[in-house]
């Protein structure tokens, strides 16, 4: 069998046994902390360029939301106006 065939087969196999691997992973994460541990600081030692575009790209997005949202959804449109005095009565 060859490399493709192999990928093929482990691509079909999840396909169809997700909820089965999903359960086999996390059990094994929750047996091996340590070890998981240390591969998702192995994963963001070798990927900072990649983590930090990720980071940005996703900055940026929520920096346009709120932009969007700006006068119509914030607090500001209270602070222009005028605060009722408590000095009245």
């Amino acid at each position: 069998m060859d490399q493709e065939a192999k990928r093929a087969y482990w691509r079909a196999y999840y396909q169809k046994n997700k909820d089965k691997c999903k359960a086999k992973s996390v059990k094994w994460q929750k047996a091996n902390p340590e070890k998981v541990k240390a591969g998702q600081l192995k994963y963001r030692q070798e990927n900072r360029e990649k983590l930090r575009a990720r980071g940005l790209y996703y900055a940026a997005k929520k920096r346009e939301k709120n932009k969007g949202e700006g006068a119509a959804g914030s607090s500001c449109e209270s602070a222009t106006e005028p605060v009722p005095s408590t000095e009245s009565r």
